[in-house]
């Protein structure tokens, strides 16, 4: 039930910036409470809200950025997920995000958006070090749900969208 969920879950699923500010000034908040077995962050990530996602991460105990929901997923996989850009971005300026994490169906954020196609959001998480996992790729490959995404991550493409080389 929405009504019982914590104040801070609350107004970071529904996007609202001024609350989620003032709730932060509170030194007793947890940033990482959980409920309905997910946290502020993952549900702002879920429900497109950076501006909600860059508070959190600014506050002076920052959430537990791999912290997954009952199905597995982590911020940045809902994001992908959605192909929320500018989450993706802000996520991964993080250090000790797991990019390579996996929900209960062995999926990365790398396969969640090569599988929504979401030709902006592999690109960005291609070119990040920590998700060039050889396993991860070809999962990726396998999931992408247009040849474009396909042929990217396979190496064919620039990133103007030219081929380097013919397939």
């Amino acid at each position: 039930n929405v009504q019982q969920a914590p104040p801070l879950f609350h107004a970071a699923k529904k996007g609202h910036v001024e609350v989620v500010r003032r709730l932060l000034q509170f030194d007793t908040i947890d940033v990482n409470q959980q409920f309905w077995n997910s946290t502020p962050l993952c549900v702002a990530s879920e429900m497109g809200h950076p501006e909600v996602i860059r508070l959190l991460l600014e506050h002076t105990t920052p959430p537990d950025i791999n912290l997954k929901t009952y199905m597995g997923d982590t911020a940045l996989s809902l994001a992908a997920y959605d192909g929320n850009l500018a989450i993706i971005n802000l996520l991964l300026e993080e250090n000790g995000l797991d990019v390579t994490a996996t929900d209960k169906f062995g999926d990365t954020a790398l396969c969640k958006a090569a599988r929504n196609g979401h030709e902006q959001v592999v690109k960005r998480l291609y070119r990040d070090t920590r998700a060039k996992c050889a396993s991860d790729v070809k999962r990726a490959i396998e999931a992408a749900s247009n040849c474009r995404i396909a042929l990217h991550l396979e190496g064919h493409l620039d990133e103007e969208g030219n081929f380097r080389t013919w397939p």
